[in-house]
């Protein structure tokens, strides 16, 4: 449970949050609906002083996680500034060489997105006319916007049995269904 500060400063986050119902939180029980058995790490790279992030935030977290031995990265973010992408491409493509497995949501206005649309990531968006149910999920072949998979984005979280949560059909919640089911191959 960190944070990357828009300084670049590495630093723990208050654990408390982690269970307050959030993006990130609603994320992670996504994957844990379709991968019970995954753990977690929490790297905060958007922060509420800060706004928007930079790009050098998400770099510096892709950083944090080949030095620490993460397989696995969901990311719900990322950028449609052309300025960034060789950056990002350079950070993922280290990533990758090291091993980390990187799964990726596009921008929510469907349009090239990195790091989504990198050659190195499992890119990701949700269906919005393919009627997918839950925990299915089509590859695309030859995408044009570099983003393989298309994935039920509407996910219905259970809390005790009860239903918690439906979730709204977006990128940033199919994104972590692809990214259990990497963590089940793996």
């Amino acid at each position: 449970s960190i944070e990357i500060t828009p300084e670049l400063t590495v630093q723990d986050t208050d654990k408390y949050k982690l269970f307050e119902v959030s993006h990130g939180t609603i994320c992670a029980a996504i994957v844990k609906k379709y991968y019970p058995d995954a753990i977690f790490t929490s790297i905060k790279v958007l922060n509420d002083k800060s706004g928007p992030g930079k790009k050098e935030q998400l770099v510096k977290a892709i950083q944090w996680c080949v030095d620490n031995g993460i397989q696995v990265a969901n990311l719900s973010l990322g950028t449609i500034r052309y300025r960034d992408f060789q950056v990002i491409r350079d950070a993922i493509n280290k990533a990758y060489d090291r091993g980390l497995i990187i799964v990726a949501a596009c921008s929510n206005k469907d349009i090239f997105t990195y790091p989504a649309s990198c050659s190195n990531v499992i890119g990701v968006k949700s269906s919005k006319t393919l009627n997918l149910k839950e925990g299915e999920y089509i590859y695309n072949l030859y995408p044009l916007d570099g983003v393989e998979v298309t994935a039920c984005g509407e996910h219905t979280l259970l809390k005790n049995g009860d239903v918690l949560k439906l979730t709204r059909i977006c990128n940033s919640y199919a994104a972590p269904m692809i990214t259990a089911k990497v963590c089940k191959i793996i």
